[in-house]
C-alpha cells in the first residue's frame, strides 16, 4: 500500500537528478554531479571544488570537452591538479555519461 501512494506524495528523492544537479561523489574536495534532462534525454556531468564558489562558474572546475583545469579569474588563490587526481575525476566524469547506473572503476 505503501509503494502505491508514492506517486502521489511527491516524494522528493525520486526527483534526484532530473533537471537539476545532485552530487553523486566525492574525492578530496571535489565534487561528481549529474543531471538528466528528460526532454532532450541527454546526462550532464560535472566536476567543481565548491570550497572556492557557491555558483559553479565561481568554483575551480574541469572543462567539459578536455578535462582542462579552469579557475575563475577574481579567485586569487592558485591550485595544482595532481596527475592521479585529474585521472580519477577523467574516470569518474566518464563514467557518469555513459549511462544512468554510475559505477567508479579503481
Amino acid at each position: 500500500m505503501f509503494f502505491l501512494s508514492l506517486p502521489f506524495f511527491g516524494v522528493p528523492f525520486s526527483k534526484a537528478g532530473l533537471n537539476r544537479f545532485t552530487t553523486l561523489d566525492k574525492f578530496d574536495d571535489w565534487l561528481i554531479e549529474r543531471k538528466f534532462d528528460p526532454k532532450s534525454n541527454q546526462i550532464f556531468c560535472r566536476a567543481s571544488m565548491p570550497k572556492y564558489g557557491s555558483w559553479f562558474d565561481a568554483r575551480v572546475r574541469l572543462a567539459t570537452e578536455d578535462n582542462e583545469l579552469l579557475m575563475p579569474n577574481d579567485l586569487g588563490v592558485s591550485y595544482e591538479l595532481s596527475p592521479r587526481l585529474r585521472e580519477k575525476l577523467k574516470v569518474a566524469l566518464e563514467n557518469c555519461r555513459a549511462g544512468l547506473i554510475y559505477t567508479l572503476k579503481n
